[in-house]
């Protein structure tokens, strides 16, 4: 069995994966061009950093995967709550909610490696015999 931090990055990868798919089909579904632009935009950032996560867990690719997560998150909120771009009105709406979920997953997912990672003790008395 594979030790947890060999598996942060592809639980996070896989949850980055999720998160892109989701904003697809945002971009598919979106009324406006300026949401189905931000949603594309999402997804391929999304791609990219699944690709990084899973080629080496790399700074870049953990970068990546929050911003996207925490954009998408904070878009997905206030477009329930205020509406999208150009129209009126929000409302509750399911594709809403899982984007908010899957982008604090990808939050928790992010932060799991880091975690779990030994803590360095300095010696005691590195000169003592």
């Amino acid at each position: 069995m594979s030790s947890p931090s060999a598996r942060g990055p592809v639980a996070t990868a896989a949850g980055t994966a999720a998160l892109g798919a989701l904003l697809l089909d945002v971009a598919r579904t979106a009324e406006t061009t300026t949401t189905t632009v931000m949603a594309v935009m999402g997804a391929v950032a999304a791609v990219l950093a699944v690709a990084g996560l899973l080629r080496g867990d790399r700074f870049e690719a953990r970068l990546t995967a929050a911003v996207v997560a925490g954009a998408s998150t904070l878009l997905a909120v206030i477009g329930m709550a205020l509406g999208p771009p150009g129209t009126f009105g929000g409302g509750l709406s399911v594709r809403g909610v899982l984007v908010a979920v899957a982008g604090v997953t990808v939050l928790v997912l992010l932060r799991l490696p880091a975690r779990r990672s030994p803590a360095a003790t300095p010696p005691t008395r590195p000169y003592a015999r």
